[in-house]
């Protein structure tokens, strides 16, 4: 491990052991390296680690927090009252849309935006 947690990270986390990440990086002999725990790790982090061999970076947590929230509120704001607001489709669409919204955000901050083959 290089110091990432499964989850929301604790406000005394001492960030990811990029020394530790070069060793294993090393060791595999330039295998992809996989992050995982990589949700609410700071972009700069998550993009040195990329420098380091790392070529997926896991995000579950966050994308889940995003989802959570747009579906809360498109509730608490009665919208699933409204007309056939209470369809799956209505009701998960905000959620969907924050989703994707935060995966183009990460997809661009960790320096990944243009380059899937």
């Amino acid at each position: 491990g290089i110091g990432n947690i499964h989850g929301i990270y604790p406000a005394n986390w001492a960030g990811l052991n990029f020394d530790r990440l070069d060793e294993i990086n090393k060791a595999v002999n330039g295998k992809p390296l996989v992050l995982h725990g990589g949700s609410g790790i700071p972009y700069e982090q998550v993009h040195k680690a990329v420098t380091l061999g790392v070529s997926k970076v896991n995000i579950n947590t966050e994308l889940q927090l995003v989802f959570a929230a747009a579906t809360r509120k498109y509730i608490e704001e009665g919208k699933d009252h409204e007309g056939k607001g209470y369809d799956p489709r209505k009701l998960l669409k905000p959620g969907c849309e924050a989703v994707v919204a935060k995966a183009e955000e990460l997809i661009k901050a960790y320096g990944s935006d243009g380059k899937a083959e």
